[in-house]
């Protein structure tokens, strides 16, 4: 009887020792994030860190700390943490807050495929994740970070010493007989796994029309030096490009997501198209088909794509690609094309493109143009 009363009493020690300490790190979790929240990173990772010392289980400390790093500059140290945090805490949602400060983190240090790496595993953690999904798209047109900085790097070799000025979150350089211009620009690893690679898409002033205006050159990231290793000139091809993003596929490589669009005299044709890109050539997997005769004189047909998702849609691994669509027909009164179109019809189709690591197939088919 009384060795039971002296466990009891040792329980009832422990369970209070226990609740003060929780109620410790309830405090310093609570101070850490008002601290995070006022501008205060580096007091605000101490504190997370004491959190830590005193339950070292406690998720929210782990989250916290790894945000608090991101936010104090200390990349290394965010992606030590975060890396653990996000294989350890056990709450989805945590696990893909975690991931996503490493992710950022990984960005920020130029390694672009562990970057993608822990923010599709926030996706997968928590699928249709709006930070992981904005990250992903930082990370294809980062204007700071490794993207930025070698199309920097192609600008400063092709120049001629000319001036790089940014203009409608391009760069360029124009003076004298030089006119060029980086309009668009993605990194991944393109030509083979783990790389960190970039590719540029460049406006010519040099070029004429029927070349496109341009060319897209392939960089990579080699000692801490980017170098040019290709130029592409049917990438983009007819008059220009938007990259959208990056998905990977089965053999760890990055193919590139574009829409283009070319033609001439009122008459246009354009695509989306998913693009494996290897040193000096390209192959595309066409996914939408795009017309746009607006302009002219009778019978027309516009159709242009809303929205390109990168998402993994079915949570089997694969980046997916959800695409919504809207065409319309109409007439014009001959002679008179600057009166507005009597729309006979317009519609908003919507189709998912699943991929296997592949290729991709449609849910169901978008509706194609017809020949101009």
């Amino acid at each position: 009887m009384k060795a039971t009363w002296g466990l009891g009493v040792f329980a009832g020690v422990m369970s209070v020792v226990g609740g003060a300490r929780a109620g410790v790190g309830d405090e310093l979790v609570a101070e850490a994030a008002a601290r995070l929240k006022a501008g205060e990173p580096e007091v605000a990772a101490g504190l997370y860190a004491r959190a830590l010392a005193v339950d070292a289980g406690r998720a929210a400390a782990r989250v916290g700390l790894a945000a608090a790093l991101e936010a104090a500059g200390k990349r290394a140290e965010c992606v030590a943490v975060a890396s653990v945090c996000r294989t350890t805490v056990k709450d989805k949602a945590q696990v893909a807050a975690c991931a996503v400060h490493e992710g950022r983190c990984r960005a920020g240090m130029d390694d672009a495929a562990g970057a993608r790496a822990a923010l599709q595993a926030a996706l997968k953690a928590a699928p249709g994740h709006a930070e992981a999904e904005k990250a992903l798209a930082a990370l294809s047109a980062d204007k700071t970070g490794p993207a930025e900085r070698a199309a920097r790097a192609w600008l400063t070799a092709h120049c001629k010493g000319a001036p790089i000025t940014a203009e409608r979150g391009g760069l360029q350089c124009r003076s004298g007989d030089v006119d060029l211009a980086i309009e668009a620009r993605i990194t991944g690893a393109f030509t083979a796994k783990g790389r960190t690679e970039a590719l540029l898409q460049v406006r010519d002033g040099e070029r004429s029309h029927a070349e496109g205006f341009g060319y897209s050159v392939l960089m990579r990231r080699e000692d801490d030096t980017w170098r040019a290793v290709a130029r592409l000139d049917d990438l983009p091809p007819g008059d220009g490009a938007a990259f959208i993003g990056t998905v990977r596929d089965a053999a760890g490589r990055d193919r590139l997501v574009h829409q283009w669009m070319a033609g001439n005299f009122g008459l246009f044709v354009g695509a989306v198209e998913v693009t494996r890109i290897d040193e000096g050539a390209i192959s595309s997997q066409r996914i939408v088909e795009l017309a746009d005769t607006e302009g002219g004189d009778g019978d027309e047909v516009v159709s242009f794509v809303a929205t390109v998702g990168l998402v993994d849609v079915n949570g089997d691994g694969w980046t997916d690609l959800r695409v919504r669509l809207n065409t319309a027909m109409g007439t014009r009164e001959e002679g008179k094309a600057e009166a507005p179109v009597d729309w006979r019809s317009k519609a908003t189709h919507r189709a998912v493109f699943r991929f296997d690591g592949n290729r991709f197939s449609a849910d169901r088919a978008l509706p194609k143009p017809p020949d101009l």
